[in-house]
């Protein structure tokens, strides 16, 4: 037992409370900063699938985040609200009705089926809605360019933005519980095809291994009762082991959860007077806690995935541009 708390102790020490970062589509670089070179960023095109407020949100930082590394390799961006109030006026962007016509206390007195088809019926006509835009063809990036005197515009496209659950088998991330019940049920019984099934593999591993180290003696000590009943009282913490570890297979299925904050970006660069692309590249970063101990929470994650994602694409951009003046 004393090895035991050693080794959780170690573990506990080693580990830091940052995050981990992964990039999984990898850049090519090129080289340096540029001096001064006005460019504009367009709003990039979400198809993430998320809500209409959250989306927003996130898109305000990821621009957020973009401008500031512009700035930090010598681009000077034009300002992003006259940006935007120029497409707006040009019809490429159209607002939305974020609020429904309708309040929530009209619904209560339907069914939930009823509710949720109102729900969807009003943001599949809101879709629709969005979707009748002026595209950005080579005239209007020459109009964008000459409102804004620059000869680059920048455009992009968000893939995947948000917060989603993955798969750790690291005992730092997880838990100790999780991470015992997780390897061994994978190790015993290999892959369930749903997560049910993979409840069911630990209960049954934690019957097993409640049973082989069952205790006749403890938690209910027999000498405390009468004679008569000592075997009784054997049978009793046996069956109290071998409830115990399901009991605590179905308490690790329940923890464990690691939450990474995920971006896919596409950008595009293109010449505001031909319309030609200049330069393109995709990045996809996951941040995850570095362990149980990270005291940020959600959104601090995809924030870091976002600002790793966007300093990583204009520095390609960057140093390609370098590369052919």
């Amino acid at each position: 037992m004393r090895k035991l708390f050693l080794f959780i102790g170690l573990i506990l020490t080693f580990q830091g409370c940052s995050h981990i970062v992964v990039e999984t589509i990898p850049l090519t670089i090129t080289d340096k900063s540029t001096q001064a070179v006005p460019i504009v960023v367009i709003p990039f095109s979400d198809y993430s699938g998320d809500e209409p407020t959250s989306m927003g949100d996130r898109s305000s930082f990821l621009i957020s985040s973009l401008n500031a590394a512009l700035i930090k390799y010598g681009f000077i961006p034009s300002p992003y609200e006259d940006v935007v109030e120029f497409l707006l006026d040009k019809g490429v962007l159209r607002t939305v009705q974020v609020e429904p016509p309708y309040k929530e206390d009209h619904l209560k007195d339907f069914s939930l089926e009823t509710q949720g088809f109102i729900r969807s019926l009003y943001q599949q006509q809101t879709q629709r809605k969005a979707q009748k835009t002026v595209p950005v063809d080579h005239k209007l990036l020459g109009e964008i360019g000459k409102r804004f005197q620059s000869r680059y515009v920048l455009r992009g496209r968000i893939v995947e933005m948000g917060i989603t659950s993955a798969q750790s088998f690291n005992p730092a991330q997880t838990g100790i519980l999780p991470f015992i019940f997780k390897t061994g049920s994978r190790f015993v019984f290999g892959v369930g095809s749903t997560d049910t099934y993979e409840l069911v593999n630990k209960m049954a591993l934690g019957a097993i291994v409640g049973s082989a180290f069952a205790q006749g003696r403890f938690p209910l000590h027999p000498t405390r009762f009468d004679a008569k009943d000592e075997e009784n009282i054997k049978d009793l913490n046996r069956a109290i082991w071998a409830a115990g570890g399901p009991g605590l297979a179905w308490l690790g299925q329940k923890s464990g959860e690691v939450e990474a904050g995920v971006i896919h970006l596409e950008m595009l660069l293109q010449d505001a007077l031909t319309g030609r692309p200049l330069w393109a590249n995709s990045i996809r970063v996951d941040v995850t806690p570095e362990s149980v101990f990270y005291v940020g929470d959600k959104d601090s994650l995809l924030k870091v995935a976002i600002e790793r994602a966007v300093d990583r694409l204009v520095e390609d951009l960057t140093k390609t541009l370098n590369s052919r003046s």
